[in-house]
């Protein structure tokens, strides 16, 4: 259910995750991290309230950081949905950890987190999920343990745009 008192507006996926990178002061956690961002241009925008799906990202990304204790390797993209035509995804993926087989259908679970004691509380996921879902979205992870994880959202488009052109950006 949302809040009337923070409007759904028209948003660039872009600028979201530029401005979730800067906001949650990755670029002074990644010493021995390798970032990549990986925007598409031009992509429809989606209507959400800023807030929520700034959020949903900071949560992304803190989980790929701290599942990278010894450094890796984030990479953060855009792009059209490979299954809709209709939709809009962000991914974040990361070579730290991953995710125990038995333990994925778990993580979106409230209070269940698979870091240790005194490192998480497990919400995070789980009110991603919620937050994207309420956007008529979806949330997916791929994991393989040792290898890493790929978190992917999936939200609605506000309308179609122009054939996609790949801007690559190393930091």
């Amino acid at each position: 259910m949302k809040c009337p008192d923070y409007p759904n507006k028209l948003q660039d996926l872009n600028v979201l995750i530029s401005s979730s990178l800067k906001n949650c002061g990755i670029f002074n956690k990644t010493e021995h991290i390798s970032l990549q961002k990986k925007l598409t241009t031009n992509l429809p925008k989606v209507r959400v309230n800023v807030d929520d799906i700034s959020l949903v990202i900071g949560h992304l990304l803190t989980n790929a950081l701290d599942s990278m204790p010894n450094g890796g390797k984030l990479l953060i993209e855009s792009r059209y949905c490979k299954e809709h035509d209709s939709c809009v995804q962000i991914s974040v993926s990361d070579t730290g950890y991953g995710i125990k087989k038995n333990k994925r259908d778990k993580i979106f679970w409230p209070f269940f987190t698979t870091k240790g004691e005194g490192k998480g509380i497990g919400l995070g996921l789980a009110i991603s999920k919620r937050i994207i879902e309420d956007y008529g979205g979806k949330i997916n992870v791929a994991s393989t343990q040792g290898r890493g994880t790929t978190i992917t959202l999936c939200l609605p488009a506000a309308f179609k745009s122009a054939k996609p052109r790949v801007a690559e950006k190393m930091h």
